[in-house]
């Protein structure tokens, strides 16, 4: 244990305000004197607690030199000395993830990270706070005059991780805008935050953390804490999975998308994709398999499509939806065993419906952000690449016949449910509805495969639901990698699947066009591989 602490001297300055007023109206009960500048000082005198203004302590400083003189007071304070220079306590947090309005991060911030730079140095006669959760157990070991070296060696090291936050948005921040700068910087230093544990992970056995990072939320750690508090980690996944494909979509296709294509003859044009606008997405996420999706006009319309193709794997699964959800959705949503439920925002009536339902989770969260590597950890490093965000560049028509604005369409909506599905995986699209899926397979065949026989035995259940003899099973069979003619397409083909969009690419490419050509089937290819894992 140390001695007693002879000099009390603080210096306060913060951009997390939590609990600062508490606790600097400890300090100041226990003969402290605070010094401080800008907001924080504003704030604490606005609360009735006396300050001693720093000139070090402001923003754009036009005289360094006051900034130099409170490091070297840090630097030559000791804890055994009662030197009115003395410093013993420094408070200072930053926020190296968002920046102020108006504000520059770099020269702004930058003489407050000299400051703790220097605390570093003497840490062993300096309590360094930069975090409010660590303010309870800083009062404690205050108020019995004995700090131990290992609470201090703590809290300089909580203060170098934020320090490292900070260099890294700043060396983000320019690299992002150098001509010379790679994607891939020589060490990874995108800062992440922590906002908190989830309820447990995959299994009980382990534990799982939430870290984000605020350039790709429209929303604050606040808003994310209230989120995800409580909430176990499959569930946090799926809700993540569900919300990138909703991004995605609208990314793409809420104003005009178009592609080049080229013609069988070699003719080139411009494929147009209709705007999303007015248009509902909705979705169905378990252990980050589709379950379910589609687009409609409206809310209910697109809620009662999403399950076209399976209702029997709802149980247990997320829903997500593009559009506010309202009483007349919510009330078949509550005849669901869903375990949350994630939109814009609900209404009043909505949520004292499915507030009922103690099991669902009610998550009100932004559709827009943009997310722009994937991580995959292996061993003691993990691996980092561009998001895999291209749905296509151009189309090749390989038939005779063009596809009509529908097939176009709903083309383009079953290659984004594939594109990040596990490879080999192919979809059926009917009515801009999922009514077939099969993910992950050994290899493309064995994914038309099953997504023909999933889609059979959904056909079979709509029948007698429906009170349908509809036999078109499906519009539109979409693969993330390429497929040579097999029997399953052909059996596709003959119970009405009218267009296909695939890579191509292969051997026999010529047989697979010759048999779409004499059964009046469109066939696109890509040219595009969406290999994920």
């Amino acid at each position: 244990m140390e001695d007693c602490i002879l000099t009390k001297k603080a210096i306060i300055y913060v951009d997390n305000k939590e609990n600062i007023i508490p606790f600097s109206q400890f300090l100041v009960s226990s003969g402290w004197t605070i010094i401080s500048g800008d907001e924080t000082e504003n704030l604490l005198k606005s609360e009735n607690i006396p300050v001693v203004h720093e000139s070090g302590l402001t923003e754009n400083i036009n005289d360094k030199n006051d900034t130099f003189e409170v490091i070297r007071k840090l630097l030559n304070s000791n804890l055994k000395s009662d030197s009115s220079d003395n410093i013993s306590l420094v408070c200072i947090n930053l926020s190296p993830l968002k920046e102020k309005a108006g504000s520059n991060i770099i020269s702004d911030n930058f003489y407050l990270t000299s400051i703790l730079r220097n605390c570093f140095v003497n840490y062993k006669n300096l309590l360094v706070l930069t975090d409010p959760e660590d303010y309870h157990e800083a009062e404690i070991q205050i108020r019995t005059d004995c700090i131990t070296d290992s609470f201090r060696a703590y809290l300089v090291g909580k203060m170098l991780n934020m320090i490292s936050a900070y260099d890294g948005i700043v060396s983000h921040q320019i690299f992002k805008n150098s001509p010379y700068a790679d994607k891939f910087s020589t060490y990874l230093s995108i800062p992440y935050k922590k906002i908190g544990k989830s309820l447990a992970g995959l299994n009980p056995q382990q534990e799982a953390c939430i870290y984000i990072k605020d350039e790709d939320f429209s929303f604050s750690n606040n808003s994310l804490k209230k989120i995800y508090k409580d909430l176990p980690c499959n569930i946090i996944t799926d809700v993540s999975f569900a919300l990138e494909q909703i991004r995605l979509l609208f990314n793409y296709f809420r104003t005009q998308f178009t592609v080049k294509s080229v013609n069988c003859d070699n003719y080139e044009y411009t494929t147009q994709f209709t705007p999303l606008t007015g248009t509902v997405f909705t979705i169905a996420v378990k252990y980050k398999s589709i379950i379910g999706a589609a687009l409609a006009d409206n809310t209910l319309d697109s809620f009662y499509k999403t399950f076209t193709y399976d209702t029997d794997k709802i149980s247990g699964a997320v829903f997500g939806c593009s559009a506010v959800i309202d009483e007349k959705v919510a009330n078949e949503i509550v005849k669901s065993n869903f375990t949350a439920i994630f939109a814009p925002d609900f209404t009043n009536e909505a949520r004292l419906i499915l507030g009922n339902n103690k099991g669902i989770r009610l998550i009100t969260i932004s559709t827009e952000a943009e997310i722009g590597y994937d991580t995959e950890f292996i061993n003691s490093g993990f691996l980092i690449q561009t998001k895999d965000n291209l749905l296509f560049d151009k189309w090749f028509i390989k038939t005779l016949n063009r596809p009509s604005q529908s097939k176009i369409d709903q083309m383009a909506f079953g290659m984004l449910l594939v594109m990040h599905m596990k490879t080999y995986s192919a979809v059926l699209i009917k009515q801009n509805s999922l009514v077939g899926i099969a993910q992950g397979d050994i290899s493309s065949v064995d994914a038309v495969d099953e997504v023909l026989n999933n889609s059979k035995k959904n056909h079979q259940r709509s029948k007698v639901s429906e009170n349908t003899d509809d036999k078109i099973l499906a519009d539109v069979l979409v693969c993330d990698t390429a497929i040579s003619l097999c029997d399953s397409i052909k059996e596709l083909i003959s119970c009405g699947l009218s267009a296909i969009i695939q890579p191509g690419g292969l051997l026999n490419d010529d047989e697979f066009i010759k048999y779409c050509n004499e059964h009046d089937v469109v066939l696109v290819f890509t040219g595009m591989t969406h290999i994920s894992y």
